[in-house]
């Protein structure tokens, strides 16, 4: 459901393409072995061979999890398709800073199918990532305004169990949270700031109790010009990281309330995302 928080703000719903296919290699992916892992969802955003041609993003999991995708907008925030990076395709450009309370919004909301949380690691080695390039009024103004944030990956929120993935700042950051709360989450931030209207891609990975972030610049022509990591331990450890509620969903672009709405500071991210991706290592 899609719902505009303005007071006497109009409902409308809005219900994205809907795709789950097996899983092949793409060589982007990342370099894992899909036999030792679980690519869950992977969003390259390219349309059908034979579908027209449209500004509408095609939402389809490329990944391996049974998931249902939707678009959640309100105050008139809209998804639009792009292109990428050379070599990449189509990405989608998410809504332009607004900084009013009721601003535009959009956030790609992606929850199970089934009664089987495959959006949940657990106790399991797990990366998520995504290649972005951010809106310069974004990265200037948002911290002094309703939309405060730059939230790229994401599922759950700050006080209960958590993965995220934002460029808060022009500093890409990932916290995790876990079933040992909050005296076990970390966040660790790149120690290189991004600039506007270039393309990186985030990639946070925990592996057992250290969360790492790598940072990777492309160059104009789409190849990798530079690469940075930073990491952070977690002292008592993550524990479990599942959710009570199996329809708290994984958003794209910005977060949503318990109830999957939008709100007043829903971490807008102004730019455009391309390949965004969970990826669970198996046992």
């Amino acid at each position: 459901m899609t719902v505009d928080m303005r007071p006497g703000g109009a409902v409308r719903a809005v219900s994205a393409t809907l795709a789950v296919l097996t899983f092949s290699v793409v060589g982007n992916v990342g370099s894992a072995s899909a036999t030792t892992t679980d690519l869950v969802l992977y969003y390259p955003f390219e349309p059908p061979a034979a579908a027209s041609s449209t500004t509408q993003p095609f939402l389809g999991n490329d990944g391996d999890g049974a998931v249902d995708t939707s678009v959640v907008e309100s105050s008139g925030g809209t998804l639009t398709s792009v292109s990428s990076r050379p070599g990449q395709g189509q990405a989608v450009r998410f809504p332009a800073f607004d900084p009013s309370e009721y601003g535009a919004r959009a956030v790609v909301r992606i929850v199970n199918r089934t009664s089987t949380d495959v959006l949940a690691p657990g106790r399991r080695n797990f990366a998520w990532s995504a290649a972005f390039k951010i809106d310069a009024e974004s990265a200037e103004h948002s911290r002094t305004s309703h939309d405060n944030g730059d939230n790229l990956l994401q599922r759950g929120l700050y006080y209960g169990p958590q993965f995220k993935l934002d460029v808060d700042d022009h500093r890409p950051g990932c916290r995790l949270r876990g079933s040992t709360g909050g005296s076990g989450a970390v966040r660790v931030v790149s120690a290189v700031t991004v600039s506007a209207n270039r393309w990186y891609r985030a990639t946070c990975t925990r592996s057992g109790n250290r969360l790492t972030i790598k940072l990777t610049l492309f160059a104009a022509d789409g190849s990798v010009t530079r690469s940075w990591r930073r990491s952070a331990t977690s002292k008592v450890g993550f524990g479990k990281l599942s959710w009570r509620n199996i329809d708290t969903p994984v958003t794209i672009g910005g977060k949503l309330t318990p109830s999957s709405t939008t709100s007043t500071s829903s971490d807008q991210f102004n730019g455009v995302v391309d390949n965004p991706q969970l990826r669970i290592w198996n046992p």
